[in-house]
């Protein structure tokens, strides 16, 4: 990796950060603004527009003890489109569902031994919605209604 120079650090980057992902980010972020910023054939110069129009759902499992729950699966589906993705939690019952369209999504949450959680979420553009089911020690045929809040 080398080093940003000189011209990029007066354009862009403010101080010079030790050889971290941080430093990393920094970097490639600068190299992208130059880059945007070069003049077209007008003297014009270029600018990107990105538009963030997905949420997302995340979450950590756990267990009536609040013991983590580790290979837990979350189906995730759109009610307008039944589209679904499924997720499985880490080690640490951690989920996440990654980038979802808007709209309103019906979550269920199932692991060996554990009775079932139900829940349904609406996704707004930018927000990151927050899911913690607790599941109860069980068969599969019990259901555990949960609720989801938009995190800020």
């Amino acid at each position: 990796m080398t080093v940003p120079g000189p011209w990029c650090e007066q354009l862009v980057c403010t101080a010079r950060v030790p050889n971290t992902a941080e430093h990393v980010e920094s970097y490639q972020n600068c190299r992208r603004w130059l880059v945007l910023a070069i003049p077209a054939g007008n003297d014009s110069p270029l600018f990107a527009q990105t538009t963030v129009a997905t949420g997302s759902i995340v979450g950590t499992v756990s267990d009536s003890s609040k013991a983590f729950i580790s290979g837990a699966k979350i189906s995730i589906t759109s009610t307008a489109t039944a589209h679904a993705i499924e997720v499985t939690t880490n080690s640490y019952g951690a989920f996440d569902s990654g980038a979802l369209t808007p709209g309103d999504y019906r979550a269920v949450i199932s692991a060996k031994g554990f009775g079932a959680g139900r829940s349904t979420v609406t996704v707004l553009v930018g927000n990151t919605i927050t899911l913690n089911p607790t599941l109860q020690i069980g068969g599969d045929e019990e259901v555990v209604e949960v609720q989801g809040s938009p995190r800020r």
